[in-house]
């Protein structure tokens, strides 16, 4: 089910009103972000690839094209490649987690992920959580990700390790 937020306005030369519709969100995907956000509040429960898979299942569910993001901080050094950490501010403090990669699921322009409460525009999206500018890569593009999820098979596109220790290396 979409809940679309509407734009009225003027267009063209002549001037006619238009409707356009702003990206869509859906009532799943939204509930379960602010569900998970909620639990934050007790530390990082499960793992990145946990909730990027879930949310991308909701939104295809709910007849959006989601894809994976994934954030990576590289740069390529003398001596090899730097993996720069990531440190979600939302989760700052003395035993806040550090990563070196993370996966969200993305629809059109917006990112769904649970450090934030509600989807958040792509391009604000590193800024805000992370505190500096790093592009977001696709992991798996919307149609690799709808056929994944199809087949019940998206989580084996990550790490093939147990999801147990995911956490530890995500």
């Amino acid at each position: 089910m979409f809940y679309p937020s509407l734009r009225i306005g003027r267009a063209g030369a002549r001037g006619r009103w238009v409707v356009r519709y702003n990206q869509c969100v859906t009532r799943a995907a939204t509930d379960y972000l602010r569900k998970v956000s909620a639990a934050l509040a007790d530390g990082y429960p499960d793992d990145c690839v946990t909730y990027a898979c879930r949310l991308a299942a909701l939104l295809a569910a709910d007849g959006e094209w989601p894809w994976i993001g994934r954030l990576r901080d590289i740069t390529k050094a003398g001596y090899g490649v730097h993996h720069g950490p990531l440190r979600p501010k939302v989760l700052a403090g003395r035993n806040g987690p550090t990563w070196t990669t993370h996966y969200v699921a993305c629809a059109g322009d917006r990112v769904y992920d649970p450090l934030a409460e509600a989807p958040i525009a792509l391009a604000d999206y590193a800024e805000t959580m992370f505190g500096r500018e790093i592009p977001l890569e696709t992991f798996l593009d919307a149609d690799a990700t709808a056929e994944l999820c199809r087949l019940g098979q998206l989580r084996s596109a990550f790490l093939p390790i147990a999801p147990t220790e995911a956490k530890h290396f995500v």
